[in-house]
């Protein structure tokens, strides 16, 4: 971790696409230990790419990223599956399995991330009490509400301790008063020490927000 306690730091980011559609143009921002920062950006500003370019499912054409003081650019396979484990990644679809419990679907990502077997339970149990679903932990998706299992996704991202959690578009299918409660609880994970980027697009969502937000338009910050 880097002294001043940047976690995340993004450093003239361009993406360019096929050599004409830009994307992203030199974006210039940090995330540090503990804060909460939401990117905000209509449909196509370009907030998906940017965390693509973070979990280096894609490359930056210009620029550089580090992660914990480590330039994502320059990492080999190995470097990037050690980087994901790392963060905390919430989707608008989070793809839960749906044949497989709420505890089994986080324990599965776990496995998936080598944690140790006799572990496993207890950090289940740990993120599911964190977004208050212990109770529901034998239940299929199917028998949870949206908001709910939006939850569980929240808690599988949760469940390996992340230093930085990366949420996009967390509360697209969701209606305005579960999108509300999705947004607090996102608030006591940060109050717990958890580092925060979420993205929406929701103008409504951000009123009121607390802490810094980031205006995202056309691929550059506003």
């Amino acid at each position: 971790m880097k002294e001043d306690g940047v976690i995340l730091e993004v450093s003239g980011v361009s993406k360019i696409y096929d050599r004409k559609w830009v994307a992203l143009r030199d974006l210039n921002f940090h995330v540090r230990r503990g804060e909460f920062v939401l990117l905000v950006g209509s449909c196509g500003a370009g907030k998906t790419t940017l965390m693509r370019l973070i979990t280096r499912e894609e490359s930056a054409t210009a620029g550089t990223i580090r992660v914990a003081g480590e330039d994502v650019s320059t990492m080999d396979r190995r470097d990037i599956f050690r980087l994901r484990r790392k963060l905390g990644l919430v989707f608008q679809d989070g793809k839960l399995l749906k044949d497989r419990t709420t505890f089994e679907n986080i324990a599965f990502a776990l496995k998936v991330t080598g944690a140790r077997k006799k572990e496993i339970s207890k950090k289940v149990m740990r993120a599911l009490t964190m977004v208050g679903l212990a109770h529901k932990s034998s239940c299929l998706p199917g028998q949870l509400s949206a908001g709910e299992q939006q939850r569980v996704v929240i808690a599988r991202a949760l469940a390996n301790k992340p230093i930085l959690l990366l949420a996009d578009e967390p509360t697209g299918n969701l209606d305005s008063e579960v999108s509300s409660g999705i947004l607090d609880l996102f608030g006591k994970i940060n109050r717990f020490g958890t580092a925060i980027l979420l993205a929406t697009h929701d103008a409504n969502l951000a009123k009121g927000f607390p802490h810094r937000r980031i205006e995202l338009v056309d691929g550059q910050i506003s």
